[in-house]
């Protein structure tokens, strides 16, 4: 799936509406800069707040594909676990190592195939 792939339509929840959350983070934020500057938000105050909301467009647009990419899912089927974990001629290739439990060498097959997929597993 690509990031230019269209996303299906939502589907309904029981979960807070979205808009009432960002209205109550605009809150805080407005809270927050009246406590920072000594004053809230207004139009003539002597910035350009056209590149302030250009520069804050840059910073989001990082953010948010740096959480894309710290999100990557990785799909991988049981059925291909399943395959990795039982192919009798990756578990003879294992070596000598008889002493090594069975689930380990089953855990370490499953991130291999991780791995190759293109997720970093941190052991």
């Amino acid at each position: 799936m690509s990031l230019n792939d269209p996303e299906p339509s939502p589907k309904a929840n029981d979960e807070r509406a979205v808009w009432e959350l960002v209205i109550a983070d605009m809150q805080t934020r407005d809270q927050v800069g009246a406590l920072k500057y000594g004053m809230r938000l207004t139009a003539h105050n002597g910035r350009d707040a056209l590149t302030d909301a250009y520069q804050e467009a840059l910073d989001l647009a990082v953010y948010l594909r740096q959480e894309i990419q710290e999100r990557r899912i990785i799909t991988v089927t049981v059925e291909e676990i399943t395959q990795r974990i039982c192919d009798p001629g990756a578990f003879l290739q294992r070596g000598n190592n008889y002493d090594e439990p069975i689930i380990s060498w089953g855990a370490r097959a499953v991130m291999a195939l991780l791995e190759e997929r293109g997720l970093h597993v941190i052991q």
